[in-house]
């Protein structure tokens, strides 16, 4: 992944596998962090008064859903740690597709320090913060089918049913804007970041900082 990003690996870095349950509760404490509990409600109450939510539906339980089954693998900037989500320690195909992703995370991190890019508490701009997202999970994504042309067949590909987490996916069930919210730093920050790549960018200088307007 450092050959295929064009960025040195400047330390070792620590790989954990969980099982589906485990990431949960992590995920959780950093979703409170991000957004109290407080703000959560006042959204909710905001998407069901514009119909994007069911009067039932919540949204933490919906959250915490997606967290559990859709996330194949994160990256830590502050601990500095990999997890991949698998059921074995042995890697199989699509946990070393998830690696490739979340070791660009890493690479980024080492290299231009994901927590001044896209910083826990936010910048106080919801759109700017997206767009963080969107231009970190875009490379990584990048970066993840670049490695993954280099190993899979197209067949082999839509055989496994990798979506742009390098893992299956299917969100039927959720809130459309959710799974649009869910998808949009990786699909649309790849778009961003092919572009970007278009026009000689990217590659080992460092990622210009998004005003936080």
């Amino acid at each position: 992944m450092s050959r295929i990003r064009g960025l040195p690996a400047k330390s070792d870095i620590a790989v954990k596998y969980l099982n589906r349950d485990q990431p949960k509760v992590e995920l959780e404490e950093e979703m409170n962090k991000s957004m109290p509990p407080e703000e959560a409600e006042a959204d909710e109450k905001v998407l069901k008064a514009l119909g994007l939510l069911k009067p039932g539906e919540n949204l933490d339980e919906l959250i915490s859903i997606m967290m559990g089954e859709e996330i194949a693998g994160y990256y830590d900037s502050e601990t500095k740690e990999l997890a991949v989500i698998s059921e074995s320690t042995d890697t199989s195909l699509m946990d070393e597709i998830t690696l490739s992703h979340e070791m660009t995370h890493a690479l980024q991190d080492q290299n231009f320090d994901l927590q001044r890019i896209v910083p826990a508490e936010g910048t106080g701009n919801s759109d700017s913060d997206l767009a963080r997202t969107a231009l970190v999970g875009g490379d990584a994504s990048l970066a993840m089918t670049d490695y993954m042309q280099s190993k899979l067949s197209v067949m082999e590909a839509l055989s496994l049913g990798l979506g742009s987490l390098g893992a299956t996916s299917d969100m039927t069930d959720m809130p459309a804007f959710l799974e649009s919210q869910l998808g949009f730093p990786y699909t649309e920050g790849e778009a961003l970041v092919t572009y970007i790549k278009g026009g000689g960018g990217l590659g080992r200088r460092k990622i210009p900082l998004l005003p936080a307007v």
